[in-house]
Order: C-alpha cells, then sequence, then structure tokens
C-alpha cells in the first residue's frame, strides 16, 4: 500500500489527479482486520488503527461510504490466483479452491464488511506478484488469465465486485508471472505516523515494491475504469 500512497502523492499533481481524488485508508500488516460494518460505515475500536487510518486519510478515523464513489482493496493478503491452462476443473472445485483461496484474509474480510455497508463498486488489488528471487513455483499468463477470470466470476456472483489484474508492464517477461526484479528497488515503509515512515525495506523483504510499481499501478487501474 506504500507504494500506492506515495505514487498518488506524485500522480495527483499531474494530468492523471485532475479527473480523480482518492482517500487512502491504510494500516501495516493486518490490523485492518479489526474493522466492522455499522449501518453506513466501517468502524473500528482499534486506536492504534483509528489514528493510522486518520495518518493516511488526512483525519478521518473511520469510512463512510456515503461519501466515495468506489473502493479498492489493494493487498490485504489477497493472492494471484492460478489454474492451468490446459486442465479440466469442475465449477464446484473451482469454488471450493477460490474459498480456500480467500479464507482468513484480511481482502475476503474487508470485501465482506464494506459489502454490508454499501452496494457501491468494489474493486480488488491482490499482492504483487513475486519476483525471481523468490523460490516460489513459476506459473505463465495463461496460467494467471484463467485463474483470474475465475475468481472474477466468483467475486461477481457472490459479491458484486472485480479483481484488478496486476499489469504485465511489470513482469519480468511476458509469459512467465514473476514481477521485474527493479520493482523491489528501494520499496518503503507505509507511513502511518510513526519514527519509521518510509523506511527503507530490508534487502530480504521479496513481497513489497517501490513507488514505481505503485505509479504504473495506480494508472492501470484508472485505465480499467474508463473500459
Amino acid at each position: 500500500m506504500g507504494s500506492l500512497k506515495r505514487a498518488w502523492d506524485e500522480l495527483k499533481q499531474s494530468s492523471v489527479g485532475k479527473d480523480f481524488e482518492i482517500t487512502f485508508f491504510a494500516e501495516r500488516g493486518d490490523l485492518l482486520k479489526s474493522l466492522t460494518a455499522d449501518n453506513k460505515m466501517l468502524v473500528t475500536d482499534n486506536m492504534r488503527v483509528k489514528q493510522s487510518l486518520a495518518f493516511t486519510s488526512g483525519g478521518v478515523s473511520h469510512v463512510n461510504t456515503n461519501e466515495y464513489d468506489i473502493f479498492l482493496i489493494y493487498g490485504s493478503q489477497l493472492l494471484p490466483f492460478w489454474l492451468y491452462d490446459d486442465a479440466f476443473y469442475s465449477l464446484e472445485f473451482i469454488e471450493r479452491s477460490i474459498q480456500e483461496h480467500l479464507e482468513g484474509s484480511q481482502a475476503k474480510h474487508l470485501l465482506t464488511e464494506l459489502r454490508k455497508a454499501t452496494n457501491k463498486e468494489i474493486f480488488l488489488g491482490h499482492d504483487p506478484m513475486l519476483t525471481q528471487k523468490s523460490s516460489c513455483p513459476q506459473y505463465t499468463v495463461k496460467n494467471y488469465n484463467v485463474g483470474m477470470e475465475k475468481l472474477n466470476s466468483y467475486l461477481a456472483k457472490n459479491y458484486n465486485a472485480k479483481a484488478i489484474k496486476q499489469s504485465e508492464i511489470t513482469l519480468e517477461n511476458k509469459n512467465i508471472c514473476e514481477t521485474d526484479i527493479a520493482y523491489l528497488k528501494n520499496s518503503r515503509r507505509l507511513a502511518i505516523g510513526f519514527n519509521n515512515d518510509n523506511e527503507i525495506h530490508p534487502k530480504d523483504d521479496l513481497q513489497h515494491m517501490n513507488d514505481d510499481f505503485g505509479s504504473i499501478w495506480i494508472s492501470n487501474f484508472f485505465e480499467k475504469l474508463y473500459l
């Protein structure tokens, strides 16, 4: 989330920013699981989360869904979903696999609570694909496209929501689902009012991406909104 927040702070001064206004409600880790629906709002009793929401949003410690047109849940333990493109899967297997894929994630919790609070459009963005430095199995872009299509069918049916795919521009190559290692360089912590705000992540951190990645992600998201 830090990469998107800092990228937007730059983009909102450009031509991209003149058409949109974004309010960030962000926190590190999975502490946003404390948010629950209360009428048309998402609220929390956790004081640290309240402080983080107020810091990242510019002073607001709850989410009033009446004040926004659309919603984006980014990261929050939502992983890319893959299916092999040359295999047959029953509908029952696909649905069960997606349920297990989402279970326990902060993204599912936020999606569930947000849908209780509003009927407006909700989008999700998964955690970045890992890079060549990781030991994760390789999946092809075809596997990714098939999996994300099925994930979106499930999300549309059960939540009236849609997941946004990671831009191919950020991949190491156009066939294998690995984020270009260049986007790991100088990734920084999310600023929430702590002493280590915007601190460079440790070298062994393979999950967080830099501000260039955030800029591409947001620009790609806006393009999808126009389609």
